[in-house]
């Protein structure tokens, strides 16, 4: 390639100067018009004063696409007249190789040479077109590095002009629109209320293929542990390309909308997501459709329902062409915060969607049970739910808040830099504090499992100089009138009003939009239910408004959002439901509430009315909705109420036993009859929470009650699990030790660890403080550190631990030197480590099995690899991902190999030809695919002259297409498809 990528040693143009420059755009040409207006500039020798000086000199002509050698070099055309060659030089254009060659401001190409000057008389040049650069992946991965983004080829038609230049603007209002979240608790003073910047805040948690986290037979899959294992977020996406993601609320879900929609716009993804780098965001949020009565938006309208403020200015056909061309990425918002009866229409939308763009990447986001499960599996959706927070997540969340605080401090105006250093100290302070707290208060510390819930605590504590409350119940009203409280204190307004005042304006309006089955609400309406209440204020009703009310409210309880001028949200749907079930309660509106029990959108309202009544009325309601359950034909339905009722219990600090009873007599009726396979409803029956465990068996315990078990994550929970690993067999204990991470991992290892043989086990480890507890156990039969983002690069803990099989999922990981501390590894499984810079330590290891999977940083130890598997001569059992698998040496050849699996292979004949040469002597093959809607080709006839050949294909949303079986002799192969 005649190219070459030269770095300048220090900079060419000034830092202020480059800031105000726009991007560097290229362009590629995709059809044979020739592109008249192409220009070059460059300094050849013919323009040099005396021959020795620079003087720049200008090309310029039409780019002919039609002419060229197809080796991707074009030919540029001078429009002027070609200059006369010097007496040594060949040709005039000497010197000028290497210039840039524009179109308007998009770079196309490098000039490389003079095209056949003797028959055309130095009038056409040679040009290296970018897009042949394009081809060169080490070459653009070097451009990509040092540039800090991510590369992306334009057309350069005045229509994909139009397209790139609108792009690049929208890019731009997504980071503005989206760039930014509010964190409760760190604005209150408005002194930073655009909020703070997604990049900086942004916590990735961790996800699980909903349905699928574990296996609830008890059986574990050796391979398929790889597989479902918990994995942060961004690489659970993977090989995915239509996401519904369930999450409870304040988890994330939509925050983690945002960081997808802003970061692929701005080609700032990587690893496996950065396929998704450059592509166009649509954020579609269901309320905002429903209240706009637009559920089946069309491609032109997604901009105006998203309310971006150029949607006015996009191209005629632009989202269309975007969608057609596989180059959006739709983000749907909120599909349990539209009315349940309108959810199957927007279902339908967006298999219409689908059906015309089928190439588009597709995340729906709901609540968890807000939908029944496989609710998507006809337009091929894989599901994933959000896990709650652990201790990490915890403590990084912690950390940032307590940052974010500090550096909101510092933006405060009047305060000295003395001042702002004692802040700073004591919100160090604070943060330390409240880290110990919640580990030796496992009850508050449950309650951080949501970055809302964890970022209210915060706020709390700090407010509260360290107090904190002991309920979510406490919790939600402590940060309510801190809101309000503060905001009084903190602002001097003329229009004054009571606590209780505020509060009741809030609660009517939240009741109004609960009953109207909404999200996001018209000034209009909220005005209305103000205007409703003013004769009952009679201290205020005829000062002021209501249209100075409704101003102030906005204003001044922090509660409250305007999404546009003439709509409005809570900040969080939590905060509506609370203000709204303590309206219900107060109108004593328990048979309306019973009556609502069956829609999904009332649960958590009706919980928290529950933990609002006194308790009298407590009983009344609960005692309504088993009626109302009760009275229902429709078994669906009867336990669906009979579970929500059941998950209120926690939100009962007193109540009448044989309500107690009552409900968890109506919840066992429907123990044998739930699909415990779908972790949705595991979820509902941990809900119940401690009230559940004492009429859970004990004895021959299912897996499903361990699961309830350690989702639950009390100490009554780790004392029943104790119980149960007593008198349990293998499979029973294995599923034990997948529910550690929930608990203390000190007590978790005290009182069952310890106390059970872990020679025929699989142990799971995912935080650092549970390495501590290791050499305890003695010899394991298999050890997976499965911590997404844990820094085991310093890991000394497992000095003298033994285990014959090691598993290792981390993407932090710079080497693997660790290992020589774990005795007598015999298998060793290595999946998802990105970090990984060095791997030379696994040639020291006495081998059987290796899985390698997933290793981002492939290239950076490509050359390591090859070493690696000749060296382990032992090996007859070998796992791969595609990229690994690609990165071998052509002339490497493992003979000993007899196994081979491998994991997310993209190509047919061209993989397995290099497969059968590789691995000779191979004699079985598995393919674990990925999901997704493509159907994978798999060719089997490079093995066809093996007499005995077995073939296992897993995974995938839609069957593989399987070739080449007519080449094998009758009964050779055997096929075995799961899915």
């Amino acid at each position: 390639m005649d190219a070459v990528l030269l770095f300048a040693a220090e900079d060419l143009i000034p830092p202020d100067e480059h800031e105000a420059l726009e991007p560097l755009m290229l362009g590629e040409v995709r059809s044979l018009e020739p592109v008249r207006g192409c220009f070059a500039t460059g300094f050849p020798r013919v323009g040099r004063d005396s021959g020795t000086t620079p003087r720049a000199e200008q090309f310029w002509g039409t780019l002919a696409p039609g002419v060229g050698s197809g080796n991707g070099k074009l030919v540029l055309s001078s429009e002027g007249i070609p200059p006369h060659a010097s007496q040594d030089e060949k040709s005039p254009w000497s010197g000028l190789s290497g210039a840039a060659v524009f179109f308007r401001n998009f770079l196309i190409g490098l000039i490389v040479e003079d095209d056949r000057p003797g028959r055309w008389r130095h009038s056409r040049v040679g040009v290296l077109t970018i897009a042949r650069l394009f081809e060169d992946t080490s070459f653009i991965d070097v451009l990509r590095q040092h540039l800090g983004r991510a590369l992306v080829l334009n057309g350069i038609t005045e229509q994909e002009i139009a397209d790139a230049e609108f792009e690049h603007r929208y890019a731009q209002v997504m980071r503005a629109e989206h760039g930014k979240i509010r964190i409760f608790g760190l604005d209150l003073s408005r002194s930073n209320n655009r909020g703070l910047d997604l990049e900086t805040a942004y916590l990735s948690l961790e996800a699980v293929s909903s349905g699928s986290d574990y296996d609830r037979t008890g059986e574990h899959d050796h391979d398929a542990d790889l597989m479902l294992s918990s994995a942060k977020v961004e690489m659970s996406f993977r090989g995915k390309h239509r996401i519904l993601l369930r999450g409870q609320a304040g988890s994330g879900k939509s925050t983690l909308m945002q960081w997808l929609a802003i970061k692929s716009a701005s080609g700032g993804l990587s690893g496996e997501l950065s396929v998704l780098n450059n592509r166009v965001p649509f954020i579609l949020r269901l309320r905002a459709m429903y209240r706009l009565d637009n559920l089946h938006p069309s491609p032109s309208q997604f901009l105006g329902v998203g309310n971006i403020l150029i949607a006015s200015d996009q191209p005629n056909g632009w989202a269309d062409r975007v969608l057609r061309d596989g180059r959006a990425l739709l983000l749907v918002d909120g599909m349990d915060e539209i009315p349940d009866e309108k959810r199957d229409e927007a279902r339908e939308w967006l298999g219409w969607i689908l059906e015309h763009y089928p190439n588009v990447w597709v995340l729906v986001t709901v609540r968890p049970s807000a939908v029944p499960p496989a609710w998507l599996r006809d337009y091929h959706f894989d599901e994933l739910a959000l896990l709650p927070m652990n201790g990490v997540d915890r403590s990084i969340f912690i950390e940032k808040w307590h940052q974010a605080a500090a550096l909101e401090s510092s933006a405060a105006p009047g305060l000295s830099s003395l001042e702002h250093e004692r802040v700073a100290g004591e919100l160090r302070e604070l943060q330390e504090n409240l880290k110990r707290a919640l580990e030796v208060t496992p009850q508050l510390a449950a309650l951080t499992d949501s970055p809302l819930l964890c970022a209210m605590i915060c706020a709390l504590h700090r407010d509260r100089n360290g107090a904190l409350p002991n309920g979510r119940m406490e919790i939600y009203k402590a940060a309510l009138g801190m809101l309000l409280a503060r905001r009084d204190q903190e602002r001097q307004v003329e229009l004054e009003l009571e606590e209780d005042e505020h509060r009741a304006f809030l609660q009517e309006i939240a009741a109004w939009l609960v009953g109207e089955g909404l999200v996001e609400g018209g000034r209009s309406d909220a005005e209305h239910q103000i205007e409703r209440m003013l004769p009952s204020l009679n201290q205020i009703s005829h000062k002021f408004s209501v249209e100075q009310l409704y101003d102030h409210i906005v204003e001044r309880s922090g509660l409250l959002t305007e999404t546009t001028t003439e709509t409005f949200e809570f900040i969080h749907r939590t905060f509506q439901d609370y203000l709204a079930a303590q309206e219900f309660k107060e109108a004593r509106n328990f048979k309306m509430l019973a009556g609502r029990a069956h829609e999904e959108q009332w649960g958590d309202v009706i919980r928290m009315a529950v933990g609002h009544c006194d308790y009298r009325d407590r009983a009344i309601l609960l005692r309504n909705i088993i009626d109302e359950a009760d009275a229902s034909k429709d078994e669906e339905i009867r336990r669906e109420i009979h579970l929500l009722a059941g998950s209120c219990l926690p939100y009962a600090t007193r109540l009448d036993a044989s309500i107690r009873t009552l409900v968890l007599d109506r919840v066992l009726e429907h123990m044998h009859r739930i699909e415990y396979g779908v972790r949705g409803n595991i979820e509902k029956l941990a809900a119940i929470g401690d009230d559940l465990i004492s009429v859970l068996p004990a004895v021959n315990a299912k897996p499903w009650v361990i699961d309830v078990l350690g989702e639950i994550r009390s100490e009554r929970a780790l004392e029943a699990l104790m119980e149960i690993s007593q008198s349990s067999n293998e499979s029973t204990l294995n599923h034990i030790m997948r529910t550690w991470r929930s608990f203390d991992a000190k007590k978790f290892a005290e009182k069952i660890l310890t106390q059970i043989d872990c020679s025929k086990l699989t142990v799971w480890v995912s935080e650092r403080d549970q390495l501590a507890e290791l050499k305890k156990l003695g010899s394991i039969r298999r050890l997976v550190l499965d911590g997404a983002t844990q820094d085991w690069n310093t890991v000394e803990s497992l000095e003298g631990v033994e285990t014959p099989v090691f598993g290792l999922y981390n993407t932090t990981l710079r080497d693997l030197e660790f290992l020589r501390q774990v005795r007598n590894v015999r298998n060793l499984d290595l999946f998802g480590c990105w970090g990984l810079v060095d791997i030379s330590v696994l040639s020291a290891l006495e081998l059987e099995t290796l899985n390698l999977v997933d290793l981002m940083s492939v290239e950076s130890i490509s050359s390591q690899l090859s070493d690696v598997l000749s060296a382990q001569s032992q090996v007859k059992s070998l796992g791969l991902g595609f990229n690994e698998l690609e990165t071998l040496d052509q002339e490497l050849r493992l003979p000993n190999v007899s196994t081979l699996k491998l994991w997310y292979p993209r190509r047919g004949v061209e993989t397995m030809r290099r497969v059968a040469l590789v691995f000779p002597e191979l004699e079985s093959l598995s393919f674990y695919l990925p999901g997704g809607e493509e159907r994978r080709v798999i060719d089997l006839s490079p093995f066809s002259g093996k007499e005995k050949f077995l073939v296992h294909v897993s995974g995938g949303s839609v069957r593989p297409s399987v070739r080449g079986r007519r080449h094998f002799a009758p009964g050779s192969l055997m096929l075995d498809m799961i899915g």
